[in-house]
């Protein structure tokens, strides 16, 4: 007799090998049933990514889809290098001489002409705008984001900023950067087309050589105006203004490591015997962007003060400079990170190409003007040593400078080397490099209580000495000698 609730013959029942009836979960196979509605429209909405391949073919072929493939660009996974991106024409498979596989590419981007960027392809989040492959809605389309950006332009030119409006700002802002360069003040310095740049010693309050003999330019309107407007981010190179320092929007923020301090402050000094320029650009790790500017031309102690009234002082000092003493820039310094709320925290880290600017420069010039140096100087992140650290299959010759440092990690050099504007800004575009390469901040030298300086993987750090000709020359005469 079978129990009660087993009563029912439309209850799938078996006996186990005790004797015991248990209920047996209905076999939808073996009774030729179709699975239920649901899980059948979730099959349905799956559709495989296309590959690179598909994408790449068809952007060289497809004449149908109107894209200009100069300005497309392909983004891969370098084995030690991280995320790069290069143009679609420069690009070569492996059976024509490449050495990239089509599987290290990670996306496919269009940029425009106002500098905007629309993902064409992403392997990450398998979204496909040719074909609507992967997860893909009907409204990403490429043709439907097209047609969605052309109808905001138009309601653009219908609010009244037409594209003649534009390129008058633009002319304006034209207007404002400085010309060509020549000794005499009709003409205004142009910093993109110009060798060797405005003078930073005139900048400064005086210049030894004088306008005649010296090669960059003495203009003190231009130098002012181009300080301003970097202080205000409007720095433009061929008619493009610079964007602001920061991680491009289209990047996964998981992907960012979490950090141990809360800003860092990346600086270039400027100056040999003492500082003449300092520079220094704040970044907000929270957010990963800048935050905040800061300039100032400095005053050396040993120089003339430029007050004389002679043809000869008028040639050589700069009249018009708002070079300041260094106690008085440091203490605008400390005023303003402290509007940021960044000397509160003490988790604020010092960021610069070698150890000169804070470990020996900056203590130097406290001690000339007797003055204490900030508490936040005693560490610093030196990012030719934590670039090693970073990518171990780098070798110090490679990063010998800043330039060499772009170099590696292909990105081009923006403004004029070895001005402290500029290389504060280059510098702050390889820290947002490391950032998407899921770097870490940390110091890489301190202070002790002794002032004693430590560096941190000593191991990866090797002197000039040590990677010249000489050493190895005087290594092979002279074996048994260290």
């Amino acid at each position: 007799q079978f129990p009660q609730h087993f009563s029912d013959k439309s209850m799938p029942q078996k006996q186990n090998p005790r004797g015991n009836w248990v209920k047996v979960q209905p076999d939808y196979h073996s009774q030729n049933k179709q699975k239920p509605e649901i899980e059948q429209s979730i099959v349905s909405n799956k559709k495989k990514l296309r590959t690179s391949l598909d994408i790449y073919h068809r952007l060289l072929h497809d004449a149908t889809l109107g894209i200009d493939l100069d300005k497309v660009n392909i983004g891969y996974n370098d084995n030690i290098l991280g995320i790069q991106e290069m143009p679609v024409k420069q690009w070569l498979m492996i059976d024509k001489g490449g050495d990239i596989p089509m599987h290290h590419i990670l996306h496919f981007v269009l940029f425009f002409h106002d500098g905007q960027r629309l993902i064409l392809w992403d392997r990450r989040s398998k979204l496909d705008r040719l074909y609507g492959s992967g997860l893909t809605k009907p409204h990403q389309r490429l043709h439907i984001m097209l047609q969605s950006m052309s109808s905001s332009m138009q309601v653009m030119q219908q609010s009244g900023q037409t594209v003649d409006s534009r390129n008058e700002e633009k002319e304006q802002q034209q207007a404002l950067q400085p010309n060509d360069t020549t000794t005499n003040g009709d003409q205004r310095y142009h910093h993109d087309k110009s060798k060797d740049g405005f003078c930073k010693y005139y900048a400064a309050g005086y210049c030894y050589y004088g306008a005649h003999k010296c090669s960059s330019s003495h203009d003190a309107d231009a130098i002012n105006a181009y300080e301003q407007q970097w202080l205000h981010g409007k720095v433009s190179i061929d008619g493009r203004v610079l964007p602001l320092v920061s991680i491009p929007c289209t990047f996964s923020r998981q992907r960012i490591a979490a950090q141990k301090f809360d800003f860092l402050l990346v600086l270039d000094l400027e100056g040999k015997d003492e500082i003449i320029e300092l520079p220094c650009i704040l970044i907000d790790l929270c957010t990963m962007q800048e935050i905040g500017r800061f300039h100032r031309w400095v005053r050396p102690t040993q120089w003339c003060s430029g007050s004389g009234q002679s043809d000869d002082d008028a040639d050589h000092a700069n009249m018009k400079s708002t070079a300041v003493a260094w106690p008085i820039a440091l203490q605008s310094l400390n005023e303003w990170l402290h509007s940021f709320g960044a000397t509160n925290s003490k988790r604020l880290l010092p960021v610069c190409c070698g150890n000169w600017d804070v470990k020996t420069q900056i203590p130097k010039q406290c001690k000339i003007c007797n003055i204490a140096v900030p508490f936040y100087f005693n560490q610093w992140m030196n990012i030719k040593d934590f670039a090693l650290h970073l990518y171990p299959k780098l070798e110090p010759y490679q990063v010998k400078g800043m330039a060499s440092l772009l170099r590696v990690l292909s990105m081009p050099l923006h403004g004029t080397h070895h001005l402290g504007m500029d290389d504060t800004f280059n510098i702050a575009r390889t820290v947002m490099q490391f950032a998407m390469n899921h770097a870490c901040f940390e110091a890489t030298a301190y202070k002790d209580d002794y002032g004693k300086v430590v560096y941190r993987n000593n191991q990866r750090r090797v002197s000039p000495w040590h990677t010249s000709k000489r050493y190895h020359t005087a290594r092979n005469m002279y074996p048994f000698k260290r």
